[in-house]
């Protein structure tokens, strides 16, 4: 079931890793079929069994200070459904459930969960509940007031754990 959360950043649009709550999100916001969602996990211990990542790259993370999206490749043993297994998510893009959600939420949620902010594709992020539900009225979730931060650093790693920035809003 598809959900309006707030983030550290805006509200977005989170749905469990169903194919069904796969296909509403790309029909809810008109998505390009070929733009991938991101995956929220609850921790890092999640994200080691999701992704291939090293003991560096996750005390990169962890200290990391602003808001952000890494890309990560996906683990081959961790059992994703099959219409995942393609090579449009080879890499996944994930964010922390410990770094960007409000604690008060975490127990109404399942994760892994997609994450993709709640609007229209291509249209400005909403930063209220209220602006999120007058897009999508029929999706209900969390209020947290006002989330107003620019959108999320999206990185990989480079050799040597370098980031290399995909979008860079915060220095």
């Amino acid at each position: 079931m598809i959900k309006i959360i707030p983030t550290d950043t805006c509200y977005w649009l989170a749905g469990e890793l169903t194919k069904a709550d796969f296909d509403e999100i790309y029909v809810l916001k008109w998505r390009e079929s070929a733009k991938r969602l991101a995956i929220v996990v609850r921790d890092f211990d999640v994200l080691m069994q999701i992704a291939i990542v090293t003991p560096r790259q996750i005390e990169i993370l962890q200290k990391y200070p602003f808001p952000f999206s890494a890309i990560l490749p996906r683990n081959p043993s961790y059992q994703f459904p099959e219409f995942l297994k393609t090579d449009n998510y080879n890499f996944i893009s994930v964010r922390i459930w410990e770094k960007c959600l409000k604690k008060e939420i975490l127990e109404n949620l399942n994760f892994p969960l997609f994450l993709t902010s709640a609007n229209i594709s291509w249209q400005p992020e909403t930063m209220s509940f209220s602006e999120a539900r007058n897009i999508f009225p029929e999706i209900n979730g969390f209020d947290g007031g006002i989330c107003d931060a620019k959108p999320s650093n999206i990185f990989s790693f480079w050799e040597n754990n370098e980031l290399i920035f995909v979008r860079k809003n915060y220095e």
